[in-house]
C-alpha cells in the first residue's frame, strides 16, 4: 500500500468521524424533544395524587387543552368537584401550606450556609436553625446533640433534648417539626470515612498549572450512612399561672427510638415528613 492509499484512508475516517459527532443543529434538535414531550402535554392525566387526611377524599390535578384543573374525588359517594387553582381546592378541602422540611430559616439564624457542591454527600452536620411552626421554638445540632431554645431568648438560653449523641454516632441536623410544635424527628447515623477518585485538569482556561479535582466515590464493601429514626415529645407546662420566666421551664422530654433492627443494613432512608 502507498502513501497516497494510506492518506486517502485516513482523510476518509477523519470524515466519517467528524460526521459521527453530530452537529450543532442536531443537539439543538435533541434538547428541544425536553419541551415536546413533558408530561404537561399528556391531557387528563392525573398528578401528584394524595389523600385528604382521615377521609375517603382524594384529590390531584390535571392538564386539559383549556389549563390545568384541580379536581377532589370522594371514593365513598363516588362525586367530583373541580377548581380553577390549587389555592381553591385546598381551601376547599381545609389543606394547610406546610412549610418545607426543615421549617424556615431565621433572619436572626447565627450560623453560616454554605453552598454544597452537588456531587458531595451531605454528612448531615449543617448548623442550621429550624423554627417550630408555631415560631415559638428554634432547635439545632450543638456537640453532636439535639438542641431547643425560646424564640426571643438569648442563644446561650438553651435546652439538651439529647445527650447520647456522639462523634462516631450523631444526630442529624435535618431536623422536622410537629405541626403541633410539640415533638421533632431527627435520626442518629453513623460518622462514615469518605472516599475519592482523583482527576487532572490537565488543561485549564484560567491558569497553565494542571489543576487537580477530587469526587467522592464509595468502594464496593465500604460502609453506607445508617439511620436510627428518634421522635423527641415536648410536654410543655401549663403558663396561664405566669410563674414561668420561660416557656421551657418544667419542660418534660420523652424520646422515642425505632427498633434497631427494623432498619438494619439499610442502602437508604430519607424522604421523612409529619402529616398535618
Amino acid at each position: 500500500m502507498d502513501l497516497r492509499t494510506i492518506g486517502l484512508a485516513a482523510l476518509a475516517l477523519a470524515s466519517a468521524a467528524a460526521r459521527a459527532q453530530g452537529t450543532a443543529a442536531d443537539y439543538k434538535r435533541a434538547y428541544g424533544l425536553y419541551d415536546k414531550f413533558q408530561q404537561k402535554n399528556v391531557a387528563h392525566w392525573a398528578h401528584n395524587i394524595g389523600w385528604q387526611d382521615s377521609t375517603s377524599v382524594l384529590h390531584y390535578y390535571i392538564d386539559t387543552q383549556d389549563g390545568r384543573r384541580y379536581i377532589t374525588y370522594d371514593v365513598s359517594s363516588g362525586t367530583s368537584k373541580t377548581y380553577n387553582s390549587e389555592k381553591e381546592m385546598k381551601d376547599a378541602l381545609g389543606i394547610r401550606e406546610r412549610r418545607g422540611p426543615w421549617g424556615q430559616r431565621r433572619g436572626d439564624d447565627p450560623f453560616r450556609h454554605p453552598q454544597r457542591h452537588w456531587m458531595e454527600t451531605d454528612d448531615e452536620q449543617d448548623q442550621r436553625v429550624v423554627a417550630s411552626p408555631d415560631g415559638k421554638l428554634d432547635a439545632w445540632i450543638e456537640s453532636n446533640n439535639v438542641y431547643i431554645h425560646e424564640v426571643g431568648k438569648p442563644y446561650t438560653e438553651k435546652h439538651a433534648l439529647t445527650q447520647d449523641g456522639t462523634i462516631g454516632r450523631y444526630y442529624s441536623s435535618n431536623i422536622y417539626w410537629s405541626p403541633d410544635s410539640r415533638k421533632l424527628f431527627v435520626c442518629k447515623r453513623n460518622s462514615v470515612e469518605k472516599r475519592y477518585v482523583y482527576y487532572v485538569e490537565s488543561s485549564p482556561a484560567d491558569q497553565e498549572q494542571p489543576i487537580l479535582h477530587k469526587q467522592e466515590y464509595a468502594k464496593p464493601g465500604d460502609e453506607l450512612v445508617q439511620h436510627w429514626p428518634v421522635i423527641i415529645s415536648l410536654t410543655l407546662p401549663d403558663t396561664a399561672s405566669g410563674n414561668q420566666r420561660s416557656l421551657l421551664d418544667g419542660m418534660v422530654v420523652k424520646k422515642v427510638e425505632a427498633d434497631p433492627h427494623a432498619v438494619e443494613n439499610q442502602y437508604s432512608l430519607d424522604w421523612f415528613q409529619w402529616t398535618p
